[in-house]
């Protein structure tokens, strides 16, 4: 099935709302269709969910969630940009 960017585009504007439950049901359902179609926005919900879990733990005396929420971060800014195993 073609995804078109326009419709990554509209999700985007409406995914932090998406994750914090915050939508309808009617636009919860076609959040939800398009990830079904779409693996990019999809590694953005998951990083997105991850990132908010490890955050969520707290950060201990550490710094471990907080070195967790980075990893993602870098690992989901590496598969964007295809720089897999380089230094940024």
């Amino acid at each position: 099935m073609f995804v078109s960017r326009r419709t990554c585009h509209r999700l985007k504007r409406r995914l932090q709302h998406y994750l914090d439950g915050e939508l309808d049901k009617t636009t919860t359902v076609l959040v939800e269709q398009h990830l079904e179609t779409c693996p990019k926005c999809r590694l953005e919900v998951s990083t997105y969910t991850r990132i908010k879990s490890a955050l969520a733990r707290g950060v201990g005396n550490d710094g471990t969630a907080r070195d967790e929420a980075l990893d993602h971060l870098m690992r989901f800014a590496e598969r964007l940009t295809g720089s897999e195993g380089q230094t940024l």
